[in-house]
């Protein structure tokens, strides 16, 4: 389960107080708001480092993205619209980049600094599928699951030109990474 309502289940209205209780400092984080809809279709959401914005993936149109910072008035910032198999996002900690897993799309990172209008910036050619994306504590390598082509990590110390540091098979089915 995810927190559009059901593992891709197609229902784009995503409950706003799920994306509160991810951000509440409360004990409870319980919001009884309204829940907003996402534009097309809602696979999962990812927050911000900063709490302030909820990015919606939408695996056939992009990422929808939401300003949650004051939850009884939730705003619709933008579109980065990305058609393709997406399939995770990741931010950097200062919240400038976002990795964008697209499937046999590779990686494409995007200039996030200002929300409204999100920069593609470049994209990585992977060697599998794009499944799964997360960065070190750092910032300066990003590792990628990539189905049966195992684990990929990358130098993305210059966003601008990421390489390829290693990869690795994981004898089975790499989906997701922790």
């Amino acid at each position: 389960w995810d927190l559009t309502g059901g593992w891709n289940n197609g229902d784009s209205k995503v409950n706003t107080s799920q994306v509160t209780a991810l951000t509440s400092d409360s004990t409870s984080g319980i919001y009884d708001g309204p829940a907003f809809d996402s534009p097309h279709y809602a696979s999962d959401i990812k927050m911000s480092p900063d709490g302030r914005l909820a990015y919606v993936l939408d695996p056939t149109l992009g990422v929808h993205i939401f300003d949650v910072s004051t939850p009884n008035e939730i705003i619709r910032l933008t579109d980065y619209l990305a058609p393709g198999d997406i399939n995770d996002i990741t931010f950097s900690s200062d919240s400038n980049y976002a990795f964008i897993a697209m499937g046999d799309g590779g990686i494409q990172i995007v200039d996030i600094s200002t929300p409204t209008s999100p920069v593609l910036e470049t994209t990585i050619v992977t060697d599998g599928e794009a499944l799964a994306v997360e960065l070190d504590p750092d910032d300066k390598k990003l590792f990628v699951a990539m189905g049966e082509s195992g684990v990929a990590a990358y130098d993305i110390s210059s966003v601008e030109s990421p390489s390829i540091i290693h990869s690795f098979s994981t004898g089975g089915n790499a989906v997701n990474l922790l």
